[in-house]
Parts: C-alpha cells; structure tokens; sequence
C-alpha cells in the first residue's frame, strides 16, 4: 500500500489553484458519499512516483 500525503486547502479560486501549481502540487477534490467533499493538494513529484512505478495499475493508495 502506498501512502499520498493530502493537504486540505481552504480557497478554491482560480488564482489560488495556479499557485498551488507552480509549487509543484496537484489540486484536488476527494469526493467523500455522504460526507461533505474536500478540497485538497497532493505533491507533484510524489504522484509522478507512484504512477511510473511497474505495479502502479494493482496498487492500494491511502490518503
């Protein structure tokens, strides 16, 4: 099992997701049923890892 480290962001603007970008994060929403959805960034760097490894496509990942 692979772990993501997830950061809640509070602004969902336009200006505030771009910035988040240029630092090398991915903004995000985890969408959560019957629990309200939340706005989060995952590193760049750390998703381009697990998905260029050889057993990406059967692995679990926590956030």
């Amino acid at each position: 099992m692979s772990n993501l480290k997830a950061i809640k962001r509070e602004n969902a603007s336009a200006g505030s997701t771009n910035k988040l970008r240029e630092k090398g994060f991915i903004p995000a929403i985890l969408y959560g049923g019957k629990n309200p959805n939340q706005k989060i960034s995952i590193e760049k760097k750390a998703v381009r890892d697990i998905v260029n490894s050889d057993n990406f496509l059967s692995k679990v990942l926590e956030l």
